[in-house]
């Protein structure tokens, strides 16, 4: 697994870390859609078929979350909304 394909975030997992989640695009073409819009690389860009996004660009009310062990994923309808571009920072994630 490669980088985040946000413009500008330099987030990547490293092989063996923990930590850092990366969430793939949606297959769904109307979630994937939104997605694309969202992270905002142009009009002609075409994500790869294995582009990921990572855990900085989501709110923390996207993610379902289990207190016992802090297993995390993403709700169905997540959307990211954290970018430089639109003025919200994301956090640096180290790993």
């Amino acid at each position: 697994m490669g980088g985040c394909c946000a413009p500008g975030c330099r987030n990547a997992t490293v092989v063996g870390s923990r930590g850092l989640r990366m969430f793939k695009l949606p297959k769904c073409p109307k979630r994937r859609k939104e997605w694309v819009e969202k992270i905002n690389r142009g009009a002609d860009w075409i994500p790869p078929k294995h582009a990921y996004l990572c855990e900085a660009h989501f709110e923390e009310s996207m993610y379902l979350r289990r207190i016992f062990d802090g297993w995390m994923r993403l709700k169905t309808t997540a959307v990211p909304t954290i970018f430089q571009h639109n003025g919200r920072q994301h956090r640096k994630i180290s790993t």
